[in-house]
């Protein structure tokens, strides 16, 4: 039983077009890196803002809460 590559051939020309539109797709991102430039100029702004209003003593009381659930985590493993 030979094989003469004719299954290969038929569908050959269709995945050469399919590729073409592939490439043609993927090409044109522009507007989605536009779009990711503005966004993250948008989060870092909200970031900025959120910062001002959290005041010192609220991060060492997130950071105190947050120390004290790893260490209750940390205590059911170890039993």
């Amino acid at each position: 039983m030979t094989w003469d590559g004719t299954e290969h051939r038929k569908g050959f020309r269709m995945e050469l077009e399919l590729r073409d539109k592939i490439i043609e797709t993927h090409t044109d991102v522009r507007h989605i890196v536009d779009w990711a430039k503005a966004h993250d100029q948008s989060d870092n702004l909200k970031f900025e803002q959120a910062n001002k209003r959290i005041g010192w003593i609220e991060k060492v009381a997130y950071m105190g809460i947050g120390g004290l659930a790893l260490l209750n985590i940390v205590i059911r493993f170890v039993k």
